[in-house]
């Protein structure tokens, strides 16, 4: 019997003598173990890697004339953090940023040779990549050229059908309950919200109510028993019980097509973005009423119903100043 084989028994039965082998399972090795706990690793690695919730930039570098200019040195700074991030043109005057926090940046390019060339306020938004071409002129005594996003021609690099709503919009818009999954109302394909399952069950892009793919920071939040929102889920009463406030969003987007990376729920995915901070000290405060004073009386009862509602509350923030860990 050789190393790796299992003994063998001879037992009778019936004056007739049968050869078993022995089927009782061996205790798996330590080695055997470590290998499997790597391996689900990797497999759930590979499975997070095509969950895009962030954005990017890329871009070409060329000169005057047309022809590329390789070597170039790209720094994007995020406006609100003075988060850096640095690249350098390819051979073929092509950079990347890649997986960006949302936000706005401000993109520097700088070649030997060459004028620098500032670009402010370039947006980062979920699931798209901002193109931006770049044409540097022949240097002048320290000289920079300052140009703004929004005077350049956007050119997306994906194919992605989306709709993102910055921070000013999901701040001030009107929303009953503070609740983010109301905001699905606002984009492409939106048929209306399930009577007896509050704002987590919509149907978009004619799919069920419950064929929303539901993400915080590309994270997932889907209940799956009843296949909608975990966080904000409403309750039986489809009152939604927030546990997630408005005043920590800093966008909503909803992909409703175009990107395979996503998938899960044919209905499209809604992403949330949480606010990553600043380095100054802010906060928030706010009040709203719901009250039947405001509203029409009801042309078929002559009556108004009573409504009435108060969502009042505050938030403070600052930076952690946690400079021994690099936290500013």
């Amino acid at each position: 019997m050789g190393p790796t084989e299992l003994p063998l028994f001879a037992l009778r039965e019936d004056e007739q003598f049968i050869l078993c082998r022995d089927t009782r399972p061996s205790r798996p090795s330590s080695k055997h173990v470590v290998r499997l706990a790597i391996a689900i690793l990797l497999m759930m690695s590979v499975a997070g890697v095509g969950q895009t919730f962030r954005g990017g930039i890329r871009g070409f570098v060329t000169d005057q004339s047309g022809a590329v200019v390789p070597a170039s040195s790209v720094t994007a700074v995020k406006v609100t953090m003075n988060a850096t991030y640095k690249t350098v043109s390819s051979s073929a005057g092509e950079f990347e940023f890649a997986n960006l926090p949302l936000g706005s940046y401000n993109v520097t390019i700088a070649a030997t040779g060459f004028n620098g060339e500032k670009v402010e306020n370039v947006p980062v938004t979920a699931g798209t990549t901002y193109t931006l071409p770049i044409t540097l002129s022949v240097a002048t005594a320290g000289t920079t050229v300052e140009v703004r996003a929004d005077a350049l021609a956007l050119d997306s690099g994906t194919d992605t059908q989306a709709t993102t709503m910055p921070e000013v919009i999901v701040q001030t818009l009107p929303n009953s309950g503070r609740d983010f999954s109301q905001m699905l109302a606002q984009t492409p394909g939106f048929a209306g919200f399930s009577t007896n399952g509050g704002a987590g069950l919509a149907s978009l892009n004619g799919t069920r109510s419950n064929s929303v793919n539901w993400q915080i920071e590309g994270a997932d939040n889907n209940d799956l028993w009843w296949n909608i929102l975990a966080v904000n889920q409403g309750d039986v009463t489809s009152i939604a019980g927030v546990v997630l406030p408005i005043d920590a969003i800093e966008s909503f987007s909803f992909v409703s097509a175009g990107s395979t990376e996503l998938g899960r729920n044919p209905g499209g995915t809604a992403n949330v973005t949480i606010k990553s901070g600043t380095n100054t000290l802010h906060g928030t405060a706010y009040y709203f009423n719901h009250n039947e004073f405001f509203q029409h009386t009801n042309p078929f009862t002559g009556v108004k119903a009573e409504t009435r509602n108060q969502h009042y509350g505050f938030s403070v923030g600052g930076p952690l100043g946690i400079h021994s860990l690099g936290v500013s």
